[in-house]
């Protein structure tokens, strides 16, 4: 697996003096929640049903998972989640989210559909007693770590999984 870089901000600051053009009325941006009959957000594997669990159980230190999904012509072009910090990354506070599994689909890539649906979610989670907003890319994920620092993300440093009985990871942060 590759190393990863790992992004942060304070909530307020991210997307700041960032300018986006408009979207077309042919784009819907739409926010998911999760509730007892939503499990995962449209498009995305059901594997991420775990997480489902990990919010209704409080697994999570705080209540702000979503999902920010953006369709073309009824069809989910570009997604984003936003989960609240867990034992997974103990770099993060208790009211900290990172915004994760960021997905465009090639064809609509270069838009600006996913820095869109990162400041939509920020947009969400403003009042929502969020301090931090985190981000994890792939050191070789060119567009992603392009993204992330247009829209005011700064890198904290590097991450590494420690792996705990061959399917449990934690992701480890060493400072840059």
């Amino acid at each position: 697996m590759s190393q990863s870089i790992i992004f942060s901000g304070k909530i307020e600051e991210i997307g700041k003096g960032f300018r986006l053009d408009e979207l077309s009325d042919e784009y819907t941006i739409k926010l998911w929640t999760p509730s007892l009959s939503r499990f995962v957000p449209q498009s995305y594997p059901k594997k991420y049903f775990l997480y489902w669990i990990f919010h209704f159980f409080r697994i999570f230190r705080n209540n702000n998972y979503s999902s920010v999904l953006i369709y073309h012509k009824g069809k989910v072009v570009s997604c984003i989640l936003a989960i609240p910090a867990y034992f997974k990354w103990p770099f993060m506070g208790k009211y900290d989210v990172q915004i994760a599994y960021v997905i465009t689909d090639t064809n609509y890539r270069g838009k600006g559909l996913a820095a869109a649906a990162i400041l939509e979610s920020v947009k969400n989670l403003l009042n929502k007693n969020v301090q931090n907003i985190w981000y994890v890319t792939s050191v070789d994920n060119t567009s992603s770590i392009k993204l992330c620092t247009k829209l005011g993300f700064q890198k904290i440093g590097y991450g590494a999984r420690k792996y705990f009985l061959k399917f449990l990871h934690i992701l480890q942060l060493s400072p840059a």
